[in-house]
C-alpha cells in the first residue's frame, strides 16, 4: 500500500540544519528503502518537515520509518550535541486511496518547495537538489531510493508522453486536497433532482441504471473537489472501490451531458456549496 508520510521537527524546530544533514538523510533513504523493499515515488525535504510518498512491501511502514528517523535523530543528536526528540511524533501518515489520488500527491509533494517559496518557479524546481521533481523530468539523475519508472508510469504509458503531463499538471494552480468547502448533502440533493432519481435509493446502494448513473455523477464531481473515497462509500453506500470504478463513469455522463453538469455545479456554486468548476479535473463547464 502507498502513503504519504509528512516529517516534523518538535515545535516546528529545524531538522536540517545545512547540506551535510540533508546529505545524510538522502544515504539514509538510499539504503534503507531498498533493504525494505520500499518504494519511494515522490519526496521533498525542507528545513523543518520533510514529505515522502512511499509504497510498502512486505516490512511495514512504521519499520521502515522507525529505522530511518530513529538513526538520522541519533546522528543529528550526537553532530550538535543534543538530547530529546527530534520529530514531532514520529511521522504522520495517510494510505493513498487510488491512482489519481497518487498522481495528485507526487504533484504535491514535489511542488513544495515551490509552494513554500523556496524555488520562484517551476522551471527552477527542475533543478533543485532536494526534492525528486527533477529526477521525474529527466533534469538530473535519481538517487537510488525514488523508483522515478514507475512514478512517471501513473502519468502516461511511456516516459515521453508522461512527463509531458507532468509539466503541464505541475504549470497548473494547486488542486484542492480537502473538501471542506463542498456541501455534499447538497450535491447529492440537486444531482438526484435534475437525473430524477429517489436520495434514498442512492444512500441504499441500489444498481439501477438511473441510480448508477446519479451515484457516478456524484461520485466523480465530489472526487474533483477533493472528497475522499471513504467518505463517499459512506454516503451514496456502495464500497470505496466501487466508488472508484464509479468516477469515470461520471466523467463520461458529464462529458455527454455538458449543459446538465454544468447547471448543476453553477447551482452549488451560487448557494456557496463549491468553490469553483475549475476544481474538477479535465472538464471545462461550459458558461
Amino acid at each position: 500500500m502507498a502513503h504519504h508520510v509528512m516529517m516534523r521537527g518538535v515545535e516546528k524546530r529545524r531538522i536540517f540544519l545545512d547540506d551535510r544533514d540533508l546529505w545524510d538523510f538522502i544515504g539514509r533513504l538510499c539504503s534503507i528503502l531498498p533493504e525494505c523493499g520500499t518504494r519511494c515515488y515522490a519526496w521533498a525535504l525542507e528545513h523543518n518537515h520533510g514529505h515522502l510518498v512511499l509504497q510498502t512491501g512486505v516490512v511495514p511502514l512504521a519499520t521502515v520509518m522507525a529505522r530511518l528517523n530513529t538513526g538520522y535523530a541519533r546522528y543529528f543528536n550526537r553532530r550538535y550535541e543534543r538530547v530529546g526528540h527530534l520529530f514531532q511524533n514520529r511521522y504522520k501518515s495517510r494510505p493513498v486511496e487510488d491512482d489519481a489520488d497518487l498522481v495528485g500527491l507526487i504533484c504535491y509533494v514535489h511542488r513544495n518547495p515551490l509552494s513554500d517559496g523556496i524555488v520562484k518557479t517551476a522551471m527552477a524546481l527542475e533543478d533543485h537538489p532536494w526534492c525528486g521533481h527533477g529526477a521525474m523530468t529527466g533534469r538530473v539523475e535519481p538517487f537510488p531510493f525514488h523508483d522515478v519508472e514507475r512514478a512517471l508510469s501513473f502519468f502516461g504509458p511511456n516516459p515521453e508522453l508522461a512527463r509531458e503531463r507532468l509539466r503541464t499538471r505541475m504549470a497548473e494552480p494547486p488542486r484542492p486536497r480537502e473538501a471542506a468547502s463542498l456541501d455534499l448533502d447538497r450535491l447529492v440533493a440537486d444531482v438526484c433532482r435534475v437525473l430524477g432519481v429517489r436520495r434514498r435509493d442512492l444512500e441504499a446502494g441500489r444498481g439501477d441504471t438511473g441510480v448508477a448513473d446519479a451515484r457516478a455523477l456524484v461520485a466523480y464531481l465530489a472526487r474533483g473537489h477533493g472528497s475522499t473515497l471513504r467518505d463517499l462509500s459512506a454516503r451514496l453506500g456502495v464500497s470505496p472501490a466501487a466508488i472508484s470504478k464509479a468516477v469515470p463513469r461520471g466523467e463520461a455522463l458529464a462529458r455527454r451531458n455538458p449543459t446538465l453538469a454544468a447547471g448543476i455545479v453553477h447551482g452549488l456554486e451560487r448557494s456557496g456549496a463549491w468553490l469553483n468548476s475549475r476544481t474538477v479535473p479535465g472538464f471545462n463547464f461550459p458558461g
